[in-house]
């Protein structure tokens, strides 16, 4: 606890969020240190449900401490990111663990290949259906559907040779946990990325041939990503000297950090 600073904890309110509105409002009407506590439990929070919003916001405030004193939150809203935080000056946010069910990604195995962009794809048990409504609607404006190749001997890192993300075009339901998946060409892609991303974006630097691509192999693993831009764990605008400290990321929709006419500590 820091010197002389106003604490209050989680638990004591109605929500999470309600809790948040009231340390924001506290820090605003002391002028003064102000710590939001949580317990070293498990947190269950969600949203509105629609791309680009958070389970918690908070703005306008400044010398404001979130200490999750080592919980776990899972958003169970899988297109909405955790915390937006808008025009705050010396926030910190620490020991918190942030974690999605459902999961915004999925994962599983290639059991056929039909062409470099087609294969299809058996979903590893446990694991979210490519089925679910969020991985359908993530083929709209400002969001993708991404699919990554991963190392058969290593999972955790990329198939060599393959482009480090390929944009999914199209999938059909086989049953049983199987889906037929297209890829965008990349020549495709990089024809149509800006208008599909909005003014001003810049292509992936991706090949300009479609047999320059690296196909997926029966075996490989590959995760699939519902990616939505307007969704970060946590986003901010307009913020100074904020930062965060012993913050585990598990999933997330989109970035884990975005920082729009933000400076650091």
């Amino acid at each position: 606890r820091a010197e002389g600073a106003l604490v209050l904890h989680v638990d004591n309110f109605t929500s999470v969020q309600a809790a948040l509105d009231a340390a924001a409002a506290s820090a605003r009407a002391h002028a003064a240190n102000t710590a939001l506590l949580f317990a070293l439990r498990e947190y269950r929070l969600g949203s509105s449900g629609t791309a680009g919003s958070s389970v918690l916001s908070v703005s306008n405030v400044a010398n404001l401490r979130i200490d999750g004193c080592g919980a776990t939150v899972v958003v169970t809203t899988p297109v909405a990111g955790f915390l937006r935080v808008t025009n705050a000056t010396r926030l910190l946010v620490s020991n918190l663990t942030i974690d999605y069910e459902p999961l915004p990604m999925t994962q599983g195995r290639v059991v056929a290949v039909r062409s470099p962009l087609r294969y299809s794809l058996k979903i590893d048990n446990g694991f979210p259906m490519l089925s679910n409504p969020y991985f359908v609607a993530s083929g709209a404006y400002r969001a993708e559907r991404w699919a990554l190749v991963k190392d058969r001997a290593a999972p955790t890192r990329h198939k060599e040779g393959t482009l480090n993300l390929h944009v999914v075009a199209n999938w059909t339901d086989r049953g049983g946990g199987v889906f037929d998946v297209t890829l965008c060409s990349p020549l495709e892609l990089s024809r149509t990325c800006t208008s599909r991303l909005g003014a001003g974006a810049v292509p992936p630097p991706l090949e300009s041939r479609d047999d320059a691509v690296v196909p997926p192999e029966v075996g490989d693993p590959i995760v699939h990503l519902a990616r939505y831009y307007e969704s970060p764990t946590f986003g901010l605008s307009l913020c100074g000297e904020c930062a965060f400290e012993g913050v585990s990321i598990h999933a997330s929709p989109g970035a884990s950090f975005v920082a729009e006419g933000s400076s650091g500590p």
